[in-house]
């Protein structure tokens, strides 16, 4: 895969703009998507991978092609296995507390050490990238979900909503199951198939569209449901209203309604491993759930949501006020269920 790095700037550059006029991404994204891909291969190819799943949004597009939106973070699923201990139905507060501790603290030494190992085995062809955890708070290190972050140097100028890093986020606090074993490429491969320097596609445990579905909902509904105590930050959480839009036009609402099961399990898990205090997690019942923004924030909402277009998300999206007409008819039919 690496092989894409031996070329010359201008050559790589070329490369990324003739995918531009194929895909309709802007370069410098399919420039960081390419990082996305080679990180996510070094991280399934640690001795650690059995412990890992490939979740949220990243996970809807390189893994589920459900949305046309950039491949940006990686998201992971850490099973407390990993660090010796183990996921329970019910923990005590004083569990999830030394889970997370344990967690961070594994995440930020064991992983980091590991991934950047591997990526050192890579041959990078002289390109130089720097690998990082995420600053944790001596007094209280009990962070969840923890970051390692993949440093590159980009072919482009710095721009606000595509850093020039990867971003992985590791959960010790996350439901395993259901997933699929699922084949991942890069953007650049997926357009140029038949050039030296392709890549293989290769395998990764992704978390179900459905039980994704889920999850945005309920974190929407949180996110909502607090604003009163404190306002929440809206930068970058349009994303979670496109994405539940796209995968219910693509039939995942049909399977969420079909798995209630699930949609219960989510639940309860939220209720004891999520355990936000301003949270009433009864009020996540299908029957009375509310993820559609209020008016007090769609403003923001909005605002946020149209910075994402100019280039995180490609193809032919639909307007904000199309999403808020999609997403109440979806949290109607929700509450039918």
């Amino acid at each position: 895969m690496t092989e894409w790095l031996s070329l010359t700037d201008a050559q790589r550059r070329t490369s990324l703009e003739q995918a531009q006029i194929r895909s309709g991404i802007i370069p410098k994204a399919i420039e960081k998507d390419w990082w996305v891909t080679l990180v996510l291969k070094a991280l399934f190819e640690l001795p650690i991978a059995e412990y890992c799943i490939f979740k949220g949004g990243t996970s809807l597009s390189k893994g589920w092609h459900l949305i046309n939106r950039l491949s940006e973070d990686i998201d992971v699923a850490l099973s407390p296995e990993a660090f010796g201990m183990e996921y329970k139905q019910a923990p005590s507060h004083t569990y999830v507390k030394d889970v997370k501790r344990k967690g961070c603290l594994f995440v930020t030494q064991t992983i980091k050490e590991l991934l950047e190992k591997r990526l050192g085995e890579y041959d990078l062809h002289g390109k130089t990238i720097e690998v990082y955890a995420g600053a944790i708070n001596p007094i209280v290190p009990d962070k969840d979900p923890q970051e390692i972050f993949v440093k590159y140097i980009s072919l482009y100028e710095p721009d606000e909503y595509l850093e020039d890093r990867v971003k992985i986020e590791f959960s010790t606090r996350s439901i395993k199951d259901p997933f699929e074993i699922v084949k991942v490429q890069s953007i650049l491969s997926e357009y140029f198939q038949q050039l030296p320097y392709q890549e293989i596609s290769f395998e990764v445990p992704v978390t179900s569209p459905h039980k994704t579905f889920v999850e945005k909902m309920c974190l929407m509904h949180e996110k909502i449901s607090i604003k009163e105590i404190l306002k929440p930050d809206v930068e970058r959480q349009s994303r979670h209203l496109y994405d539940l839009v796209q995968m219910a036009e693509k039939g995942v609402l049909d399977q969420v309604m079909e798995d209630v099961l699930l949609y219960n399990i989510i639940i309860d898990h939220r209720k004891n491993w999520i355990r936000l205090k301003d949270i009433d997690y009864n009020t996540l019942q299908p029957k009375i759930i509310a993820f559609v923004p209020t008016e007090d924030l769609m403003e923001a909402f909005r605002k946020d949501y149209d910075k994402m277009l100019e280039g995180m998300i490609y193809g032919d999206p639909p307007n904000f006020d199309e999403i808020i007409i999609k997403l109440k008819n979806i949290n109607n039919q929700i509450n039918k269920i």
